[in-house]
């Protein structure tokens, strides 16, 4: 006997708690040189490819939508700490501390500080991770992608059932539109409270939107010449 492998196994329970079972396989020396691993990373990733990275995942979201969310899933990578710390705290904390006031205002237990305090400390202990530049091949998840049905490609972890995917995708649609009308609302009170009544609000803003006028029309012409 050579060596030893140990095999983790994840799933959920009845109740919707996610449990970890292990194994130790022990291996000849012919099995140890010959095993092939599969990561379930679907990329290469590295921080200078962070916007491929995010494109990848937001696209999974889209294709496969998980089932009943309460947001629309979105992944942002950042470099800079301290804007990662106020996105955070504006689109994880704030949202979480309304939802938690809702639930307690029509006589529920709250739920959902404690569970983006739980996210939180995952992506801390993940941190040193996503900060670093890290390569490594996909060829074994690709293989192993083009080799199963698309049943196959929608089992999650979850469990989550294939006949439920055209209701999530209607969700998430709703959900997309929820996000945007809310934007614009936020766009029409910052111009009616600040704009609006600040002669030098209103100089600055037709400035910067004189200048974006400027730059599409000089990108216009320079892509006319070509």
């Amino acid at each position: 006997m050579s060596g030893a492998i140990q095999i983790s196994f994840c799933y959920n329970d009845r109740r919707g708690q996610a449990l970890t079972k292990g194994c130790i396989v022990p291996l000849s020396e012919e099995e140890e040189t010959s095993l092939t691993f599969i990561s379930s990373s679907l990329s290469s990733l590295s921080c200078h490819m962070s916007l491929s990275t995010e494109y990848c995942i937001n696209m999974n979201f889209k294709t496969n939508p998980l089932e009943q969310a309460f947001r629309r899933p979105n992944v942002n990578l950042r470099s800079n700490p301290f804007t990662n710390h106020c996105w955070t705290a504006l689109s994880h904390t704030l949202p979480a501390l309304l939802y938690d006031c809702c639930l307690r205002l029509t006589g529920r237990k709250p739920r959902m500080m404690k569970t983006i305090t739980r996210l939180h400390k995952a992506m801390m202990v993940l941190e040193y991770f996503t900060s670093h530049s890290w390569v490594w091949s996909n060829e074994n998840v690709t293989m192993l992608i083009g080799q199963m049905s698309q049943e196959d490609k929608k089992k999650y972890v979850l469990n989550e059932e294939l006949s439920g995917l055209p209701a999530a995708r209607k969700h998430l649609n709703k959900l997309r539109n929820i996000r945007y009308t809310f934007n614009t609302v936020l766009v029409v009170l910052f111009w009616r409270v600040f704009i609006a009544r600040s002669q030098m609000a209103r100089n600055i803003w037709y400035f910067v939107v004189s200048l974006c006028f400027k730059f599409l029309s000089y990108f216009r012409a320079s892509s006319s010449m070509r």
